[in-house]
């Protein structure tokens, strides 16, 4: 059963910009990406995500039409956590999706580091990945995969879950 805060990976290109991205990835990382976009449950049934906006979602929509997903959660989360994650993100509900920190993140690829997202420092500007991060690290200090919030893709999500078995829980997966 999901629970508040919980995280969904979502791989399988739905859209040409999640397509275009999984290309980039899987050009320059090392290690395969499996998930190109990420979102978090506010309870069972809604999500927040960063699309063109961040905004609420059906977790029912996301999960029946993604060709494959990744449920994990926090172990040592509790519910005041919980609360207080999803509460910060519901603050950036209608901001505008940043191209501008996506567009860092493609140059983060090329030069192999997390320079350039270093220097976009605003919480106003997310996108997916960032998001669930910034929530993350805001209450819990998280850094998934070692990277800070603002340069946090959703493979560094994922690199998170499976290196760390004792901290992160699966739970479930398409």
């Amino acid at each position: 059963m999901i629970k508040k805060a919980d995280i969904i990976l979502i791989g399988g290109a739905e859209n040409i910009l999640a397509k275009a991205i999984s290309v980039v990835l899987n050009f320059f990382q090392t290690d395969p990406v499996d998930y190109t976009h990420v979102l978090i449950a506010k309870n069972e049934s809604e999500g927040i995500e960063a699309k063109w906006r961040v905004m609420n979602c059906s977790l029912g929509d996301k999960l029946s039409k993604a060709k494959r997903y990744k449920i994990i959660r926090l172990k040592s989360l509790t519910d005041d956590e919980r609360d207080k994650i999803i509460k910060s993100i519901e603050c950036l509900i209608g901001i505008k999706y940043s191209i501008s920190r996506l567009l860092l993140q493609l140059l983060d690829q090329i030069s192999d580091t997390n320079f350039f997202t270093k220097l976009n420092k605003s919480k106003e500007n997310q996108i997916c990945s960032s998001l669930v991060a910034w929530g993350y690290y805001v209450y819990t200090k998280t850094k998934f995969n070692g990277v800070d919030w603002k340069s946090c893709e959703p493979d560094d999500i994922d690199d998170e879950s499976q290196k760390n078995t004792d901290m992160w829980e699966i739970i479930e997966v398409k």
